[in-house]
């Protein structure tokens, strides 16, 4: 995340249910787990997930970002690993289905 107020990068969680639902904690890069209490569809070669954070707080400055599209994220996997994320485009991508996440095409 970059602070809107000192423009200095640093570290968030984002949550999201996808893949074996437990407290699980992913990096970029990292491949989801399957195995139990799941969520989402296994090998999907192009997802996109909902993730959402808590109020983010800086923690150079202690800004604490207000705006709403810091708090809901598109998260992008391709063959189970998580490839990227972005701030959320479109809410009603994830008002089918389960409501977790949204298949792509290629």
């Amino acid at each position: 995340m970059e602070c809107s107020n000192c423009n200095k990068s640093y570290e968030f969680r984002i949550q999201f249910k996808y893949g074996a639902t437990r407290q699980l904690e992913y990096r970029l890069g990292d491949k989801i787990i399957w195995g139990y209490n799941e969520v989402g569809e296994p090998n999907a070669s192009n997802v996109k997930v909902y993730g959402i954070s808590s109020k983010q707080e800086c923690p150079f400055c202690h800004h604490k970002e207000q705006n709403e599209q810091f708090n809901e994220f598109d998260i992008y996997l391709k063959d189970d690993v998580i490839t990227h994320f972005d701030t959320m485009q479109d809410l009603k991508d994830y008002f089918s289905g389960e409501g977790t996440h949204k298949l792509l095409s290629e």
